[in-house]
């Protein structure tokens, strides 16, 4: 794999400083062909080996393709903030000030309102690398470069400064292992529940609606396809029902099972898979 290059000039990005606890953070947005050039792999900084044995995590090519592909094929994507570690060159904060409008009298700004906005003005030597958000940003490189007119949308990035001394080295390590630690991600249920690009979620939903025996009472939001030791009246939980619709749905959607997880789905692709289920329980039924 080879080295991205290194960015010729600067970019002036419009931005909101803010603070949590001893962290000063500045929260951005970077077009897509922004982020693809500025924000590196952990591996291709110049940094000693000892930040990226200990913030590298693994990434894996099959989760950055399936980014890549959401974000070519879903009109309404989008993402959650980017987290960015930078360090070298000389970022500058420059404050945009505020003043009291002349058409809303009744608004009184303080100091937050009126020091909190800027710009932030990179030089382009800057190190940057993605603190939280390392398959996001290799997604989002990956689909600006098959598909370039992608390139002028934006991601919302939080800058937060990363020093090279033993002490900075630990307050980033402690970033980075509170960003995981503490930002727990969504249970398989709660995605069935809400997801509107996973095929088999939305038929899971509409048999749970539609087919007689299959309504909430018989099949539960558990957190899991296990179903709990009292429970004497469910025959399966949503999970379960979710797993159960992907295992007998037609046999041509069942080979590209992935790409029909993360969407989006046509009309004909769930009617397909709805009435294969349909089938299915009838037969379980009639048996």
């Amino acid at each position: 794999m080879q080295t991205e290059p290194s960015p010729k000039s600067g970019i002036v990005l419009p931005a909101l400083r803010a603070r949590m606890g001893d962290w000063w953070y500045y929260v951005a947005t970077m077009t897509f062909a922004d982020v693809a050039r500025f924000v590196k792999r952990v591996r291709d900084i110049r940094e000693p080996k000892e930040l990226k044995t200990w913030i590298q995590r693994e990434l894996r090519p099959e989760r950055t393709k399936q980014i890549a592909d959401y974000l070519r094929s879903q009109p309404q994507r989008f993402f959650n903030a980017i987290v960015v570690g930078v360090y070298g060159g000389e970022p500058e904060w420059l404050p945009v000030t505020v003043g009291e409008s002349l058409t809303v009298k009744d608004v009184t700004l303080g100091e937050r309102q009126t020091q909190s906005f800027g710009l932030i003005r990179l030089t382009g030597n800057e190190e940057m690398f993605a603190v939280d958000g390392q398959h996001r940003v290799e997604g989002i490189k990956e689909a600006v470069r098959e598909q370039p007119g992608l390139g002028g949308e934006e991601q919302v990035v939080i800058f937060v400064a990363h020093k090279t001394s033993p002490e900075g080295r630990q307050r980033t390590r402690r970033l980075f292992s509170t960003l995981n630690k503490y930002a727990k991600p969504v249970s398989q249920s709660e995605l069935v529940a809400l997801s509107e690009d996973d095929a088999f979620a939305i038929v899971t939903r509409r048999l749970i609606d539609e087919f007689p025996g299959l309504g909430p009472d018989f099949v539960p939001l558990l957190p899991s396809t296990n179903i709990p030791v009292g429970e004497k009246k469910c025959v399966t939980s949503v999970v379960g029902l979710y797993e159960l619709t992907k295992l007998v749905s037609p046999p041509d959607i069942r080979k590209e099972r992935k790409r029909h997880e993360t969407g989006p789905p046509s009309a004909d692709m769930i009617g397909a898979i709805y009435r294969e289920s349909e089938s299915f329980w009838n037969a379980l039924k009639r048996h």
